[in-house]
């Protein structure tokens, strides 16, 4: 695979993001690694392949080399797992930005499993890191309550890299289950900023646009990208321009930009006031 390249998101603010209409639209260092992905899927699950849908900064329109590549497959029966594990393992070690994280579910958990939504693999290059490939279970089968907040992310902007498209193989979530899938990881990012002490740090940028995409769906339920996100909260509450505006440029360019602490403290407050 290519070397990723490096993408000019420009100023914050200056221009909408483009989202993919489908995978060909991908930059060209994780388009190759989607239909990577998709050949060893399809080599391992056969005809028993329902779609391969991507989501998260991919399908949004924002990925940089920084990312994940986010992806949802879904498959009518779990034989074949062991093959699509050995491939994954060999192939993600050649993917651009973080690598894979992605879940593979059955076709009838992906319709009709109750929240946290049952799913039959995860895969990250977290848990590689915490557990040796050849000792995961894959027999297990196991429920996750981020998938939630996955499948409604792939309802808004999910990009069918192969076979149906996300509406017709995933459920649809409701708001208290995205709230609950959600919910706890933007709670604890709200303490571990409220917790930082130094008058200036490196902008923390997933919490800060994380926490202006929250506000946005719990103020207006409109699902947004971190980048949207960031540009949504700077164009409601202008005092908070200074941050998200070092924000964005991080997120696009990391260079260590600085941030008062005193901006996070507030921002922190008023997601974790908002969510109480």
């Amino acid at each position: 695979m290519h070397n990723p390249p490096v993408f000019d998101f420009g100023v914050a603010g200056d221009r909408p993001e483009i989202r993919p209409a489908q995978a060909s639209d991908f930059p060209s260092a994780p388009r190759a690694a989607v239909q990577g992905l998709v050949g060893w899927a399809q080599a391992a699950f056969g005809e028993g392949l329902v779609s391969v849908i991507v989501h998260g900064s991919l399908a949004w329109g924002c990925w940089t080399p920084s990312s994940d590549i986010d992806a949802l497959l879904v498959v009518e029966r779990a034989s074949g797992l062991a093959t699509f594990h050995r491939m994954l393992v060999a192939g993600d070690a050649q993917a651009p930005g973080n690598g894979f994280e992605l879940s593979v579910l059955s076709r009838q958990a992906a319709r009709s499993s109750p929240h946290p939504i049952g799913y039959l693999y995860h895969f990250s290059r977290a848990r590689l890191a915490r557990q040796s490939p050849e000792s995961w279970d894959l027999d297990e089968v196991a429920r996750d309550p981020d998938l939630a907040g996955h499948f409604a992310v792939a309802w808004t902007a999910g990009v069918a890299a192969y076979g149906l498209p996300a509406r017709q193989v995933l459920r649809q979530v409701d708001d208290g289950e995205f709230l609950a899938s959600i919910g706890e990881d933007v709670l604890q990012s709200c303490g571990e900023i409220l917790g930082i002490s130094a008058e200036q740090v490196a902008v923390p940028v997933y919490p800060v646009l994380n926490f202006a995409r929250t506000l946005a769906w719990l103020r207006e339920r409109v699902m947004l990208s971190k980048r949207e996100g960031g540009q949504w909260l700077m164009n409601r509450e202008p005092p908070r321009a200074a941050l998200l505006t070092v924000a964005l440029q991080e997120y696009a360019d990391p260079n260590g930009r600085l941030v008062q602490t005193t901006d996070l403290h507030d921002l922190a407050r008023a997601v974790k006031e908002q969510l109480s």
